[in-house]
């Protein structure tokens, strides 16, 4: 088994990330400690074999993700970034601050949504479409299987996360059922368990047809696992368990000892405040 790496002690260039409201300078503070986390956890990287070697990129400058450490959207990315192996800077974006709304980000966003991956000049938004670029230019550990219909199985059961349950339950959503509709924070949490129970109800359904491996589509983890393991990071953050859902959890706990996956992880970002 490998040691899940967990990044628990908030240092000082965290603590200034909460207080200073300016994009760039967020950036400028963050960069260094990018570097020095990134080399940190590739140590623990080296005996698996979903931690391939870091790509360079060909004109030496890295690819750019721009996003948030507890949003989902840019979990799945930083999940799909390390299982290609794909070298690249994280630059935050404090969206309790406001960050997403600043003149800067909407200049590369105009959405003002994380994440916004930044490669040789080109912007990408929106993680689904992020990923299959990702797959696209970057064949090398595929995230969909090689088989037709195998690959619209798997779109499916990760549009089911990505698509369905995730987008009511982010920030912005849950903001707004209690700033405008007056809901509490018990009704916002029967909000929450409500639709991911009935998410992962269906989900639990439909792989205990078809998982027969470790993961969905088999052996490797891919496009679903990208988009699943960040919704149970945030369903546990709301007191839910996997319990009910055994081929779920079983999926869980094979990516918990990926490198890709903990390296990924919120509480190992350097914009971290957990």
């Amino acid at each position: 088994m490998v040691e899940i790496e967990v990044t628990r002690r908030r240092d000082r260039h965290a603590r200034q990330l909460r207080s200073v409201g300016d994009y760039n300078a967020c950036r400028a503070i963050i960069t260094k400690k990018n570097k020095q986390l990134r080399e940190k956890l590739a140590q623990k990287s080296q005996n698996s074999p979903f931690a391939a070697n870091k790509i360079k990129h060909p004109y030496g400058t890295p690819m750019e993700l721009h996003g948030y450490f507890r949003s989902s959207a840019s979990y799945r990315v930083r999940i799909a970034l390390n299982l290609k192996g794909l070298e690249y800077e994280y630059q935050p974006v404090n969206l309790l601050n406001g960050d997403q709304r600043s003149n800067d980000y909407r200049k590369l966003n105009p959405q003002g949504l994380v994440p916004a991956l930044v490669d040789d000049g080109a912007v990408l938004t929106q993680s689904l479409a992020i990923m299959e670029w990702l797959d696209e230019k970057h064949p090398q550990s595929p995230l969909l299987p090689s088989d037709i219909a195998a690959r619209a199985r798997i779109r499916a059961l990760a549009y089911n996360v990505a698509c369905d349950i995730q987008p009511i339950l982010n920030l912005r959503i849950l903001k707004y059922i209690q700033s405008e509709l007056g809901a509490s924070d018990a009704q916002k949490l029967t909000w929450i368990h409500h639709w991911i129970e009935m998410g992962f109800s269906a989900l639990e359904t439909q792989l205990l047809q078809t998982a027969t491996g470790p993961f969905a589509a088999g052996e490797n983890p891919g496009l679903f696992e990208c988009c699943l393991i960040p919704q149970i990071y945030n369903a546990e953050r709301f007191g839910m368990t996997l319990d009910a859902y055994p081929t779920i959890h079983r999926i869980a706990e094979a990516c918990a000892v990926l490198p890709a996956f903990q390296r990924a992880h919120p509480e190992n970002q350097p914009d971290s405040t957990l």
